[in-house]
């Protein structure tokens, strides 16, 4: 009886250290491939992550291991990489690991996704070396601030035009049209804005890696002269 409660000791002895490196997070990681640690990604929806680990000389492309908010255990000393894609018209507000936010991410736009910003981040070469939380915000760009004038006209020898400046620079040209489709069979010249009637004036400007983009209609309308008319009372006489 003695022998085979000695037996089964040594097994659970030799067992024990495999469960303890699989199930682990500690600093203090024994030189085991089977160690493993936590990688908890949180995201707060204004673009997509995507979490690689790196291509080996098994493997000749990244390999995909994690996508959104998720969990996941990886090998204790991986170095996983992070490509982010923000939504149209939003930016990285932060991107923190371990609470300490990482101010360096390699913030590209329109590369390589178009239109949108785009950010990398590598884990240092050291690894991962104990349960990492990662937490990534996402916030709207601000707008671009328009200013307007001229929308309200009145007949003239000259053809009605208005004025636009985003964030204080001038935009132009403008073209004006007479539907709000603002097809190319509906475009106003100058003769036409002479004459009294409802123009719409189409206003775009593309999104850039700090500020929203433009896509609007102005609608401008030009009035006829009011017509002076005699009142019924006579002059009196002099």
């Amino acid at each position: 009886m003695k022998n085979i409660k000695s037996v089964i000791s040594l097994a659970l002895l030799a067992v024990a250290p495999t469960i303890y490196a699989q199930n682990i997070d500690t600093k203090a990681a024994p030189d085991v491939p089977t160690f493993s640690v936590t990688l908890n990604v949180t995201n707060n929806g204004g673009g997509l992550d995507s979490v690689f680990v790196k291509k080996t000389i098994e493997i000749d492309k990244d390999s995909l291991i994690l996508s959104g908010t998720n969990s996941l255990k990886l090998t204790y000393g991986a170095t996983p990489s992070f490509r982010l894609k923000a939504n149209r018209q939003y930016m990285l507000e932060s991107f923190t690991v371990n609470g300490t936010k990482v101010t360096n991410m390699n913030e590209k736009f329109n590369d390589p996704y178009e239109d949108v910003n785009s950010y990398t981040y590598t884990t240092p070469s050291g690894g991962l070396t104990e349960k990492t939380d990662i937490v990534i915000k996402w916030v709207e760009k601000p707008e671009v601030k328009l200013e307007i004038s001229g929308t309200e006209q009145t007949v003239s020898d000259n053809a009605a035009t208005i004025t636009v400046t985003a964030d204080g620079s001038s935009v132009n040209p403008l073209s004006y049209y007479t539907n709000a489709a603002c097809n190319a069979e509906s475009k106003a010249d100058d003769a036409a804005r002479k004459k009294a009637g409802i123009f719409y004036i189409p206003v775009k400007i593309p999104e850039t890696a700090t500020k929203k983009g433009v896509d609007k209609v102005i609608t401008m309308t030009v009035n006829n002269k009011k017509t002076l008319t005699a009142s019924g009372q006579s002059c009196p006489d002099v």
